[in-house]
């Protein structure tokens, strides 16, 4: 949320006050975690039944009408970001999108039927989410709408974080690409790109291997890798004022040396 627009609403209403729009949006999410975990009851009482119908009953799932209901098991919300503020609106509205993982899917009435979705597959998954201002004093912000997406269609890439295979850190060292001389190395991460520049139709790929002692995140991956993204788009088109957006990009974790035997 811009703090300048959120500032200025503040000041006519308490309401958009930066603590309470916040435990607004916690709380309403908290009611979600708890309905996609088979309790609609808080849920309820701070949405719209129009909006809880869409996110927890999608329509068309079920055979010949059959109700259905949305169910995500090991839920982890990894992040919430507010997206925009509408203090004009008749009713005032904001919208936020929030980032979770967990095995989402769709089941029927018949609990022995299969569903739709994974059962077993954890997923990346953003929601983006609008609450109004129309509801009762006590808790006026409502949930009024909402659609869920895969990770890959919010952010246009997909991402994977994952530790190199054996079969991959035999096939590294043998080119000769593994650092040498590194007796306690420090965690090294190589960072893959797949990307294209579609004003000029042309793709590409691109790498950088860093040393770090934590993970980066996806933020953090797309920053690193994007100075050679860029690199590599300059180097096939020559200088402008290209914008290449990426299609695939991969953390992975580089494994070390195995330790070897002392001899007998």
């Amino acid at each position: 949320m811009g703090r300048a627009a959120a500032g200025d609403a503040r000041a006519a209403d308490g309401r958009f006050a930066v603590g309470f729009l916040t435990a607004s949006v916690r709380r309403v999410i908290a009611a979600w975690v708890a309905a996609v975990s088979g309790d609609e009851t808080e849920l309820a009482a701070v949405a719209r039944p129009e909006a809880i119908e869409a996110l927890l009953h999608p329509p068309h799932s079920g055979a010949d009408g059959e109700c259905t209901r949305v169910v995500v098991r090991d839920l982890r919300v990894t992040g919430i970001t507010f997206r925009g503020i509408d203090a004009a609106g008749v009713p005032p509205a904001i919208r936020i999108w929030f980032a979770y993982t967990g095995r989402r899917y769709v089941e029927g009435a018949d609990p022995a039927s299969p569903g739709t979705g994974s059962h077993d597959t954890q997923g990346r998954f953003a929601d983006s989410w609008t609450l109004t201002l129309d509801g009762p004093a006590s808790w006026p912000w409502r949930l009024a709408d909402g659609s869920t997406w895969r990770l890959f269609s919010f952010l246009g890439y997909d991402f994977v974080s994952r530790r190199e295979s054996a079969e991959e850190y035999r096939e590294r060292t043998s080119a000769g690409t593994a650092a040498p001389g590194l007796t306690e190395p420090r965690r090294r991460f190589e960072i893959h790109a797949d990307f294209a520049e579609h004003d000029e139709k042309i793709g590409g790929a691109a790498m950088t291997v860093i040393e770090r002692e934590t993970k980066p995140t996806r933020e953090e991956a797309e920053e690193l890798v994007y100075p050679v993204v860029h690199a590599a788009t300059t180097w096939r088109l020559g200088e402008g004022d290209w914008r290449p957006s990426l299609n695939y990009l991969e953390v992975r974790e580089l494994l070390t040396e195995p330790s070897r035997p002392r001899p007998a």
